[in-house]
């Protein structure tokens, strides 16, 4: 397990979804950002933050849940996090798919998304999987959960 200053995180600030909410919980309670990143949703910014390998970066970003309406989880088949995930969250707009936000993720991955239908892909090492949900005006919370096989490493 990686120490948590060397964990990615991205945490993403909107005035227009939540203001600085994110920024001040990530203040308050020390969260390393290590990379921010930005994602442009029909016209402002989306929040998001992702990380969680190490129990105190899981902790943390844990007790920011109730600011997200996604929550997202990678793990393996045997309940072990896992991180590296690129995850690509599209939204239906009309006949095609918009990208919303596409960023290397996990083991948690924490989102506000507006109504709408949506896609979210995953890959890892190759392999890729798909799950569609849908926020509607009283949709609280959305939890997805992507479980992945172990790698196997070659016989020497």
């Amino acid at each position: 397990m990686k120490p948590t200053q060397f964990l990615k995180i991205a945490l993403v600030c909107s005035t227009m979804l939540g203001g600085l909410a994110p920024a001040a919980f990530a203040a308050e309670h020390e969260i390393p950002m290590i990379d921010m990143g930005s994602s442009l949703l029909f016209g402002s910014d989306t929040n998001y933050v992702t990380g969680g390998v190490g129990e105190d970066e899981r902790s943390e970003i844990e007790g920011a849940r109730a600011n997200y309406n996604v929550h997202i989880l990678h793990a393996r088949q045997d309940g072990a996090f896992v991180e590296d995930t690129q995850t690509t969250i599209r939204r239906k707009n009309g006949k095609e798919w918009v990208e919303v936000l596409s960023v290397e993720a996990g083991p948690l991955l924490y989102i506000v998304l507006p109504e709408g239908s949506y896609e979210v892909e995953a890959t890892r090492h190759g392999v890729t999987k798909k799950q569609k949900m849908v926020i509607g005006k009283n949709t609280k919370s959305r939890d997805l959960s992507f479980a992945w096989k172990p790698l196997v490493k070659a016989a020497q």
